[in-house]
């Protein structure tokens, strides 16, 4: 019997994570319902996925690599996610706001492991009582960027939510938090994914993102096939940081809105 779009999707994702969705695949399974789907294979051999609407496309995969979208439709498009290999048959200039962002994988091969250094530790998040910390820490990390509390708690209610994987570094003579880290697991892939690594500024040069990297890893450890890592690509920017924690691949994805 013919697989549906997602099992399709599943099929190949598994096979090559980075280079099929620039996203976890929970995040794309929760939006199936809503968009257009088409996918074909031959032999059980998975040929060709799309996933869109009039306005937006979401997901394009062609075995061969070829971009095989009318024309028409995608000078039409407002929305789309592109993988870099499809980059020469888009007119990208017909966009207004045009990111690019990296995905690569930790295999699990060797569990690697970087020690805190003196003077601080890791500790469990209180996922129900310290939304407004996760809040606070992620705000004093970026100029433009601070989840609300209660967007915070939203996470915790996500399947893929699991309280192990939200840690922090602990300053032990400063009796602050200085880093964070959370990631989700997904046991239907089964995939990890890193979804914020952040450290205060003023703690850069101590290794504590390494530390805290590396910490995740070892608690999924055992549980999933591999763990992805996503964010905007830009030179010396944080995909260097992730090869030095051990991730590896190349896949650049483009997000184009117009």
């Amino acid at each position: 019997m013919s697989k549906g779009f997602e099992d399709m999707l599943l099929s190949v994702y598994r096979e090559d994570p980075c280079g099929t969705l620039p996203n976890a695949f929970w995040k794309t399974r929760s939006l199936i319902s809503d968009f257009k789907t088409d996918c074909r294979e031959v032999d059980g051999e998975v040929q060709f996925l799309k996933m869109w609407d009039d306005r937006s496309l979401h997901v394009y995969w062609d075995y061969e690599d070829e971009f095989r979208l009318d024309h028409e439709f995608v000078k039409d498009v407002k929305f789309m996610l592109l993988h870099d290999k499809y980059r020469d048959e888009v007119p990208f200039d017909e966009f207004s706001n045009v990111s690019t962002y990296f995905r690569i994988i930790y295999t699990h091969e060797e569990v690697l492991k970087t020690e805190l250094p003196d003077g601080f530790s890791f500790k469990d998040v209180d996922t129900g009582g310290e939304s407004q910390e996760v809040s606070d820490l992620i705000g004093r990390c970026y100029e433009d960027l601070k989840p609300s509390a209660d967007e915070v708690a939203g996470w915790t209610e996500h399947k893929v939510f699991d309280e192990k994987l939200w840690v922090w570094v602990f300053d032990e003579e400063k009796k602050d938090y200085v880093g964070l880290g959370i990631a989700e697991i997904d046991v239907t892939v089964p995939e990890a994914s890193l979804e914020w690594i952040q450290v205060l500024s003023e703690y850069s040069g101590y290794g504590l993102g390494k530390a805290l990297v590396h910490e995740l890893l070892r608690r999924v450890d055992g549980d999933v096939e591999f763990t992805t890592v996503s964010g905007e690509y830009r030179e010396d920017g944080p995909m260097k940081f992730y090869n030095n924690c051990g991730f590896q691949g190349s896949d650049i994805w483009w997000v184009l809105r117009g």
